[in-house]
C-alpha cells in the first residue's frame, strides 16, 4: 500500500453524481477545506482504501467533535474505514497493521 499524508477530502471522495447545484456546491463546499491525516491506498489504482486520524487535544474540543463526526460519517457513506489512533510520539507498526487489518476487512 502506499501511504499519503495531509489528504484533502475533496481528493479521496467525491460528491455524489446526480446532485444538481446549488446543493452539490454546498455539499463540494463542506468536504474542500478539510483534511485527514493518512489515507492508504492500493499500488496499483492508488484509491484510497483506509484512511487514518490521529488524534491529539484538539479533538477534545467540541468543534472538533463535529468535524469528526461529519468526516466520519463521509468516509462511512463512502465505504472508506477510517480509524483514529490517540497522538503520540511514536506508533508500533505492527499495532497499527493489526487494528487496521483485522478490523478493517
Amino acid at each position: 500500500m502506499r501511504v499519503m499524508c495531509k489528504v484533502r477530502l475533496a481528493d479521496v471522495i467525491a460528491v455524489k453524481k446526480g446532485i444538481k447545484n446549488p446543493e452539490r456546491q454546498r455539499l463540494f463546499n463542506s468536504i474542500l477545506s478539510k483534511h485527514v491525516d493518512f489515507v492508504l491506498c492500493d499500488n496499483d489504482r492508488v484509491t484510497a482504501q483506509y484512511v487514518i486520524e490521529l488524534d491529539d487535544k484538539s479533538h477534545e474540543d467540541e468543534e472538533r467533535q463535529d468535524r469528526d463526526s461529519f468526516v466520519d460519517q463521509v468516509m462511512q457513506s463512502a465505504g472508506i474505514p477510517i480509524f483514529h489512533f490517540s497522538a503520540k510520539r511514536g506508533y508500533s507498526i505492527e499495532e497499527i497493521r493489526k487494528v487496521i487489518f483485522d478490523k478493517g476487512n
